[in-house]
């Protein structure tokens, strides 16, 4: 493993890390503009547990068992299966599932391989995918600490 695969590994904890403390006290109504913290929380360990799977298959040199269908439905399907799930609970899933990521990405031998995400996805290499995982997460928590911070600003 190189020095940014490394880095890429550290800020995708660290992301994560940062996600799970966040989740893990929010009020699961606040909404971003587009969902509430629950939905994206639900939607973060819904993917978060897909991709051990993906990366854990292809550690193993196996053929990833691949969802098929459209992010919408994903979605959909993630907020009705966590629907029931306390927060700070579905928090401590993210971070669960993130150790088991993690410890799967070590052993990938090839990072320029393919990282699919679904059926029919463009090709994502494992180098280009980790760090917008680590990304996305973060876009999350930062719209949401936005607009909590909008929400008590309203408040006063």
């Amino acid at each position: 493993m190189n020095t940014q695969q490394e880095r890429s590994l550290v800020e995708l904890g660290q992301a994560v890390a940062e996600a799970v403390c966040f989740f893990a006290h929010v009020d699961e109504n606040l909404p971003d503009g587009e969902q509430t913290a629950r939905t994206v929380l639900a939607h973060l360990v819904f993917w978060h547990r897909e991709y051990v799977a993906i990366v854990e298959a292809l550690a193993a040199g196996q053929p990833p068992v691949l969802l098929q269908g459209r992010f919408p439905a994903f979605y959909q399907q993630a907020s009705l299966e966590f629907a029931s799930v306390p927060m700070p609970l579905l928090a401590t899933r993210l971070g669960e599932f993130q150790v088991r990521l993690d410890a799967a990405l070590c052993v990938i031998p090839d990072w320029s391989a393919d990282f699919p995400i679904k059926q029919g996805g463009k090709f994502t290499s494992v180098e280009e995918r980790v760090p917008s995982l680590a990304a996305h997460i973060r876009n999350h928590v930062i719209a949401l600490r936005k607009a909590e911070r909008h929400a008590l600003a309203l408040a006063y």
